[in-house]
């Protein structure tokens, strides 16, 4: 992850087989167990950085808990950092601030949460599907391309997928 951060091609390709590996069906459940309790042991150490923010007894967003203490310089790289290790919570925050943005911390359409949805959802992360269909059904931040957004829910449960469409007004 230290050296995804950095910018080091080789670690941010191998993070992507990780997030891919541990959503696969074609995994073993228990490699997907182990990969996704792996991805949490990270989050988890997170926190280590923060040691004047005492943990919540639940799993609980780092990032999230930033957010609310107003500590923009760090809750974002935080969340950011959550995203890429498939944090359904951080990917939230993450989708609220780049329609809203932040103040003047934060613009609104920030191309690098763009990148991280993108990025996760590429590696097959449902969340971080629903949410680019979303950015790319209504034109959030970049031209408005349907073709794309039902694209990306392509291979989920029809269920899931039809509602979602309904909500969006897609069919």
């Amino acid at each position: 992850m230290q050296a995804a951060d950095l910018g080091q091609q080789t670690a941010a390709n191998s993070l992507s087989k990780v997030r891919r590996q541990a959503l696969s069906s074609e995994s073993t459940k228990q490699r997907r167990v182990e990969l996704q309790s792996a991805l949490q042991t990270y989050r988890n150490t997170l926190w280590n950085d923060f040691p004047d923010i005492s943990r919540p007894s639940e799993p609980q967003s780092l990032g999230k808990i930033l957010l609310g203490q107003n500590r923009a310089e760090d809750a974002i790289p935080i969340l950011l950092k959550e995203c890429f290790a498939l944090s359904e919570e951080a990917h939230a925050e993450l989708a609220t601030l780049y329609e809203a943005g932040w103040d003047q911390y934060l613009k609104p359409f920030d191309k690098t949460i763009l990148t991280c949805f993108e990025s996760t959802a590429a590696d097959g992360f449902t969340t971080a599907k629903k949410i680019l269909t979303r950015i790319y059904a209504k034109g959030l931040g970049l031209e408005t391309n349907i073709p794309k957004a039902k694209a990306l829910l392509k291979g989920l449960p029809k269920q899931d997928t039809q509602s979602f469409f309904d909500e969006l007004g897609l069919n």
